[in-house]
């Protein structure tokens, strides 16, 4: 009798644990709708036109198949160099930070139709320094060895507000969208220039010209403007 008894109560055990294995499961497999993601996107324009073409770095939360939510980050950078006889670099910077919601207001099958709106704050800046060594003449007659440098420093920052519609296209943990937007701005720029020049041949230490204008001006505009985003996400 204690034998058998041993025997259903190991029997029972296996019973449970493959009950509690099958349940884990299922509980699993059903939980397809994965609610936090993380993206990578590519706009056509930013703050300053068409010739800023930003990376998007987002976080996105699904309350459900028909709300999201996103926090996002567009990022540029890019360093240009010439040298043509003179040496010219220039670099451009671009971050901001914003939020979004999005509403999928028609779904068939895994596409989703949807319309929201983000909001958020963009700092752009453009410094471009120019350096060039060259014999100056005057009436043929050679005057000096002339070094001429300059800094040129614009700015852009400001808020902006994007109402956009697209497509979704959802497969398992992936999600691609393609996005109309209507950026509406609101944008402070200044800019800075520095120049100075020097005779080497005759005033080897003092520069014979330079001038400084550390705020030339600032201006506010609005701006409104069209432009397409793609953004891919994989939630987790």
């Amino acid at each position: 009798f204690i034998n058998n008894l041993k025997i259903l109560i190991h029997m029972k055990k296996k019973m449970i644990l493959l009950l509690w294995l099958t349940t884990i499961s299922l509980v699993a497999f059903s939980q397809d709708f994965r609610k936090l993601g993380i993206g990578v996107g590519y706009g056509t324009s930013s703050i300053v036109g068409d010739s800023i073409h930003p990376m998007e770095l987002s976080l996105r939360y699904r309350l459900d198949r028909k709300h999201t939510f996103q926090l996002y980050v567009p990022l540029y950078q890019n360093k240009t160099t010439y040298d043509y006889g003179y040496s010219k670099t220039v670099r451009d910077r671009l971050v901001g930070v914003g939020i979004g919601y999005d509403y999928s207001f028609l779904t068939y099958s895994n596409l989703d139709f949807i319309a929201g709106i983000n909001t958020d704050y963009s700092w752009f800046e453009n410094r471009e320094n120019y350096h060039a060594i060259y014999d100056e003449y005057e009436d043929g007659v050679f005057k000096g060895k002339i070094e001429d440098r300059s800094l040129m420093w614009k700015k852009h920052k400001g808020v902006n507000l994007l109402p956009n519609t697209g497509v979704r296209f959802t497969l398992n943990n992936l999600s691609a969208e393609l996005k109309l937007n209507l950026r509406i701005s609101h944008i402070a720029r200044k800019r800075y220039f520095h120049g100075i020049k020097w005779n080497h041949t005759l005033l080897p230490d003092s520069p014979i010209s330079g001038w400084e204008e550390p705020s030339v001006y600032t201006i506010y505009s609005d701006k409104l403007q069209g432009f397409l985003s793609f953004n891919l996400c994989y939630y987790f």
